[in-house]
């Protein structure tokens, strides 16, 4: 398995007291997957190598690895986070081969498992058509353990995983804030920030 990439550990750590700092402003609620987009990029900007650059809602058809695989008429047009290099002038630019080195989908709490194991699928079948865009899932939590991605310590779930549709992914990375010490949280509730990365 690749090695992680510097800006995880920093960015998820940094969004999982994120998290908490929404929660103690009454967002539980209504944080949105955006909300949660923006600071991430914010955070990535921050600790990316200083050859990469960041952007958002980057349409799929303008990766060229992907645009013989029929993207356009998928509902999925858009990646929430894309990592590359070297830079363009203008977002609307179409990359270059290579050019893009990690795509990332994001989701939350309040999403459901249907659209969770969904994305994975999704990102799967990418990974499998251009084994050199790695694929990730950042997913975050507020006030609970991600049952999906942890064990009941709160830890990363070991091991190759599996969705519901055989896509084969991996919890990278789990990172959180937690208002209790360890052995006063029997549930290891608190705000999560986890990495997945789909078909390594």
């Amino acid at each position: 398995m690749e090695p992680l990439p510097n800006w995880v550990t920093p960015v998820l750590q940094g969004t999982a007291y994120w998290l908490g700092m929404q929660e103690i402003m009454g967002e539980r609620r209504s944080l949105s997957e955006g909300a949660i987009t923006l600071t991430l990029r914010d955070l990535m900007r921050r600790h990316l190598e200083k050859n990469l650059s960041i952007d958002t809602e980057v349409m799929y058809r303008n990766i060229p690895e992907y645009q013989n695989d029929n993207l356009i008429k998928d509902s999925r047009t858009r990646s929430d986070i894309i990592i590359y290099q070297p830079s363009k002038k203008y977002k609307e630019d179409v990359f270059s081969f290579g050019q893009v080195k990690s795509v990332i989908e994001v989701k939350h709490h309040r999403s459901s498992s249907r659209l969770i194991q969904e994305d994975i699928d999704f990102l799967g079948a990418r990974r499998s058509h251009e084994k050199s865009i790695r694929t990730f899932m950042i997913y975050t939590s507020m006030c609970m353990r991600p049952d999906l991605f942890t064990n009941e310590s709160g830890a990363a779930i070991s091991g190759t995983q599996f969705s519901d549709n055989k896509t084969k992914y991996s919890v990278r990375r789990v990172c959180r804030a937690v208002q209790k010490i360890p052995r006063n949280n029997s549930q290891a509730h608190g705000h999560y920030a986890v990495l997945i990365e789909i078909g390594a």
